[in-house]
């Protein structure tokens, strides 16, 4: 069974006469929901959840992708960094994803981050084990790492 969104996000799409289309899966809670997403933020907590979520994403992903071609359009689906299959969040499924996107695009922010330990938003030794996982599952020709021009300043003392 096709998932609604993507018939939705191929609709606009041709609408506005794009000639891509750019999917974030977000693995928080959205405030407005429609189609699939809706679906995707739904889905259970824990492993099982995690595991829906993928499976989500993974279809959304194979339907817009067919839908796209369609329109001589392309892909982007756009991924939080992982350096390997079994780390970090399963919606991002290289492997899966990368199959269906003309690209993927690995957002390479967050090794540390405001709410965290001080630190790097992306070091350089973190940036190629991700790129290195990556090659190891997508073919190179689709990655594009997003590299961040932002920083966090970490304050000293009780609160910051």
């Amino acid at each position: 069974m096709k998932i609604l969104g993507a018939a939705i996000f191929l609709a606009l799409a041709a609408a506005a006469g794009q000639d891509d289309l750019k999917a974030k899966f977000e693995a928080k809670r959205a405030t407005d929901p429609v189609g699939a997403f809706k679906l995707l933020a739904e889905s259970p907590g824990g492993p099982a959840g995690e595991i829906a979520r993928a499976a989500l994403a993974r279809q959304l992903s194979q339907d817009l992708a067919a839908g796209l071609k369609k329109y001589n359009a392309q892909l982007i689906v756009t991924v939080m960094p992982r350096v390997s299959s079994t780390t970090g969040w399963k919606i991002y499924d290289y492997a899966e994803l990368g199959k269906a996107a003309d690209r993927l695009r690995i957002m390479m922010f967050n090794e540390h981050y405001a709410g965290g330990a001080p630190g790097p938003v992306a070091s350089l030794g973190w940036c190629e084990r991700v790129l290195d996982y990556a090659l190891t599952v997508v073919d190179k020709r689709k990655i594009v790492m997003a590299i961040p021009f932002h920083g966090f300043d970490w304050g000293i003392g009780a609160g910051n």
